[in-house]
């Protein structure tokens, strides 16, 4: 692999333990964005961008808080969505997920326990039906949708109500502005920046070293907990 990972300083908070992690992990973290692009997860036939040890991850989380209810931001193929409804059941809870996205590539089937809702995750009507849906229950929050940082924030400030102490919001894709095709794009005003942003205004979330995978993650310090 002869892509190069470049740690920016200007996130001391992320940098993998070594230079030669850093390169190695970086080449796999560029192959892997190349290869959910062209040949995404499959999940129960329906596509699934997010790398396995992310969903494991998940998973983890699922099994440790229990949460009743799982909202995310941009659904694109509505595989996360069937993904997190078989954690769910599989934990023996009754499945409660909640989609919001402007664009809809392919759904699964109609579905009584996922609730679609098409339009912005910052429109004001979005907000309310997701916090109206929720209704008080603890809720796990993964943010996927537009990767700017200025509307990753305006997400964050939007439903970090709806996570209960011990709970998680996920911010997805830190790692996109060390992707080539994306690094001009989002450089300094991705999700990573959002994070770095906001957390000093909200110390009442940490990142949660702890709960990141060990070796590939989208969503390096994207993983939050509420104290």
């Amino acid at each position: 692999m002869n892509h190069v990972f470049v740690h920016d300083p200007k996130y001391p908070d992320y940098p993998p333990t070594t230079p030669e992690r850093s390169e190695e992990v970086g080449a796999i973290r560029v192959d892997h964005w190349t290869w959910r692009k062209k040949e995404p997860l499959m999940w129960f036939g329906i596509p699934l961008r997010k790398p396995e040890d992310d969903l494991l991850r998940y998973q983890e989380i699922i099994f440790d808080t229990r949460p009743e209810v799982i909202f995310e931001t941009g659904g694109a193929y509505g595989g996360s969505a069937l993904f997190f409804r078989h954690m769910q059941e599989l934990n023996g809870i009754n499945p409660c997920v909640i989609t919001a996205s402007l664009d809809w590539y392919q759904t699964t089937k109609p579905d009584p326990n996922w609730t679609q809702l098409t339009g912005s995750s910052t429109d004001p009507d979005i907000v309310r039906a997701v916090h109206d849906e929720v209704n008080g229950r603890s809720c796990l929050v993964s943010l996927d949708g537009d990767h700017s940082c200025s509307h990753v924030l305006d997400e964050m400030e939007a439903y970090s109500d709806l996570v209960q102490s011990g709970h998680f919001m996920v911010i997805e894709d830190t790692t996109v502005e060390d992707v080539p095709g994306h690094a001009g794009v989002y450089h300094g005003c991705g999700p990573r920046e959002s994070i770095v942003r906001w957390l000093p205004e909200n110390p009442e979330f940490e990142i949660s070293r702890e709960s990141e995978p060990r070796f590939l993650t989208c969503n390096q310090g994207g993983w939050l907990r509420r104290r």
